[in-house]
């Protein structure tokens, strides 16, 4: 990988440093997948590994410890599941705010497309004050994708340092208050927007946020950048494109002729505009691979692996304009589209380059991408108009049914089971795409003709989130789909049972033997994600079945000392309390009943603890 290719690890930048916490964050994205949001939720507790996974009790540790903290919004229909079915993502509903747009909805159609991060932390040690600010943006979903994407971050409220100049950002403010008008899930961002006015980020030397927009359907000012006077060179960089706003930036004043406009996308994008009857001439063309945007999820690579340059697809988006006045570079989650810059949710971040550093800065990762790809001869195109593929019928059928399930309801049928009903058949228009729906980990069953509701078959797990999956002719497009439960779940009862049978007694013993000793034995029941039934099976040597059980003194001297960590054994010992049935009766389960006994006698001895 060429050093002009920085690889910034969102992951690292959203982990609290030792002493802090995530107290809450704010996470948007197009699509995503249930691997992808684990691995974010273990960052933001501090508990992800250098691979960017992390244990079973990790990521429980995470989950309990950030939900109503941590919101993903997403578009209705994006999120698939991981590398087998996990009962984890059935508790991810805790954590989703689905945009119910539909995205195949002619002129009207808009998409949740907006890509950023904006997370608050503070100090593990109570009292403080203190807090600590990370704002990130891009072209990036929460996906696995390896396709090129550009990304921007700042950190605010910490240390700063010598190549980085504090500056405040209205447009941060701007963002959490519309966010937390726009979703009730989101009203606590509405009332951080005061101190986020405040916040000095720490934005890199040479450079200055000359912008930053979350532009919203209805907004009435948006628009694509508005053109620079005497332009020297204009580089546009996008995957989707659509003859109108090609031809609008394509008419932006040049300064002479010697003025370069290029075009960096995707061969079949440029051929797309071409089929529109629209024009290239006056780019001069690049083009790379395709974006693997329904990729299915896949391991990381091994050591010896690596990937060429001009093999990965395209998937960033930018604008960078030379001109008289200096450098100028529009970076975020839109594309060259109208659609993009007119109706849909988008997210764009405006630099500006206040010396020669910062124009290396902005030039040199760009100039490295250039030299990967390909120049194109736009007479080498073909503007054809193919007919739809199957999978173009099922992405689109995908749509509008994502968009009607997702105003639908999951209610109990009087014998106890689950049934969706929906205001209106979310059957496809196409007659021969079938639509299949089940809870998560359970059986599928086809959605009946003409029907606005369907009973799901029993055995799965209670969940807002639904399975879904649309068919035709052999191929398949599967999703997680939220359906809100009326009434709601009892969320808790749920996670207890799921997060108890997730881990068993032998892994909550490993839990608590790391809280009260403030170190792990090493048996957290491997990666989270890793398939049991799939692992080897060996003998367990674990020392958690001699843990110790806390003396009074013991206990009370972590009263005094740090009284959360008692907190957080009750909690541990809640879940498998409200657990029904769960793991066979073993050595590790026997131990754990006797410590919660012995637990229930120590606690209710301690000056002022709950009974």
């Amino acid at each position: 990988m060429k050093s002009q290719f920085p690889h910034l690890s969102f992951l690292d930048c959203i982990r609290p440093e030792p002493g802090w916490q995530t107290d809450c964050a704010l996470v948007s994205t197009y699509s995503a997948q249930v691997p992808v949001i684990a691995a974010v939720l273990l960052a933001l507790s501090g508990e992800v590994d250098e691979t960017g996974s992390g244990s079973r009790v990790g990521l429980v540790r995470a989950l309990t410890g950030l939900r109503g903290k941590v919101h993903v919004v997403l578009q209705s229909g994006r999120l698939t599941q991981g590398r087998h079915d996990s009962a984890i993502a059935a508790l991810l509903d805790q954590f989703l705010v689905q945009v119910p747009w539909n995205e195949s909805a002619g002129a009207d159609g808009k998409s949740w497309h907006a890509k950023f991060m904006l997370v608050r932390q503070v100090p593990e040690e109570r009292g403080s004050t203190a807090e600590r600010w990370v704002f990130m943006l891009g072209s990036r979903n929460l996906t696995l994708d390896t396709s090129w994407d550009i990304g921007f971050s700042l950190k605010g409220g910490g240390p700063g340092g010598r190549d980085v100049t504090p500056q405040r950002i209205e447009g941060v403010a701007r963002l959490a208050t519309d966010l937390g008008a726009q979703f009730p899930a989101l009203a606590r961002w509405t009332e951080l927007a005061s101190a986020l006015r405040s916040v000095a980020w720490s934005v890199p030397r040479g450079l200055s946020v000359a912008d930053l927009q979350l532009m919203l359907p209805g907004d009435v000012t948006r628009s694509l950048p508005k053109p620079i006077p005497q332009l020297q060179r204009l580089v546009a960089v996008s995957p989707f494109l659509d003859k109108g706003a090609v031809a609008d930036l394509g008419r932006w004043p040049r300064r002479d002729e010697h003025t370069r406009f290029q075009l960096l996308s995707t061969r079949s994008a440029l051929e797309g505009v071409l089929g529109e009857g629209g024009k290239l001439a006056g780019y001069e063309l690049l083009a790379l691979a395709e974006p693997e945007l329904e990729s299915a999820p896949h391991a990381p690579l091994s050591d010896d692996e690596a990937i060429e340059a001009d093999r990965i697809g395209l998937h960033a988006k930018m604008i960078y304009a030379e001109h008289a006045t200096g450098n100028t570079l529009w970076l975020g989650s839109p594309n060259l589209t109208r659609r993009a810059w007119t109706r849909n949710a988008e997210c764009v971040l405006k630099l500006e380059a206040q010396d020669k550093y910062g124009t290396d800065l902005l030039r040199g990762g760009l100039e490295a991408l250039l030299d990967c790809a390909d120049t194109i001869d736009d007479e080498a195109l073909d503007g054809s108009v193919s007919a739809p593929s199957i999978e173009d019928r099922l992405a689109s059928a995908r749509n509008a049914v994502a968009a009607q399930l997702a105003i639908g309801k999951q209610r109990r049928t009087p014998s106890g089971g689950v049934v969706i009903q929906c205001g209106q058949v979310p059957r496809p228009a196409d007659a021969k795409i079938t639509l299949h729906c089940g809870q998560m980990r359970g059986a599928l069953t086809e959605w009946p003709d003409g029907a606005t509701s369907h009973v799901l078959a029993a055995g799965g797990v209670d969940s807002d989130c639904v399975h879904c999956r649309l068919e035709l002719e052999g191929v398949a497009i599967s999703w997680v789909q939220v359906v809100p439960f009326e009434p709601s779940l009892d969320v808790e009862q749920r996670d207890a049972q799921v997060l108890s049978e997730y881990l068993g007694s032998r892994q909550m013993l490993s839990w608590i033997h790391s809280v009260l000793t403030g170190y792990t034995d090493g048996d957290e029941g491997g990666r989270w994600d890793d398939d049991p039934s799939r692992a080897p099976k060996r003998p367990h040597k674990s020392r958690v079945t001699h843990l110790e059980l806390p003396t009074l003194e013991q206990a009370l001297r972590m009263w005094l000392k740090d009284r959360s960590r008692l907190d957080e054994v009750d909690r541990i010992l809640e879940l498998r309390r409200r657990s029904i049935g769960g793991d066979q009766a073993d050595a590790e389960r026997e131990h754990l009943d006797r410590f919660a006994t012995t637990w229930r006698v120590i606690r209710s001895g301690l000056p002022g603890a709950a009974s």
